[in-house]
């Protein structure tokens, strides 16, 4: 079993295909009809594991509107390049590039449900 984080969505295609332009790589689908649920596995790069889980229930999905107080954090290398490339295929930006405290840089963009994300660059 491999530790990771569930991530609730509304459109399992959509939501894969964005994580898959933040570096993440499709393992294994699964369903759980039963359940009435679906999902699938992705890896970053980072080693950082999540699980995008599609539900009847994801319908009412609602993320706090602060980004800080619950978001997931992704390492890039190239903070710049990165935001440049999402904002050009229109996704939302929370927090452009500031900054960071315990990171090189950092901004706070959007996945398709609403979660916050955290993009940082770490220290050299």
């Amino acid at each position: 079993m491999i530790p990771h984080i569930a991530i609730p969505v509304t459109q399992i295609d959509r939501s894969i295909q964005f994580y898959q332009r933040l570096g993440f790589v499709l393992g294994k689908k699964w369903e759980r009809p039963d359940w009435q649920m679906s999902g699938c596995f992705l890896t970053h790069p980072s080693g950082l594991h999540v699980e995008l889980i599609l539900h009847p229930g994801n319908a009412d999905i609602h993320y706090p509107t602060t980004p800080e107080v619950l978001h997931l954090a992704i390492p890039v290398s190239d903070l710049e390049m990165m935001m440049t490339e999402l904002i050009q295929t229109g996704v939302p930006v929370i927090r452009p590039i500031a900054p960071g405290i315990t990171v090189k840089r950092l901004a706070f963009i959007r996945d398709p449900d609403g979660l916050a994300i955290e993009l940082f660059e770490p220290h050299a």
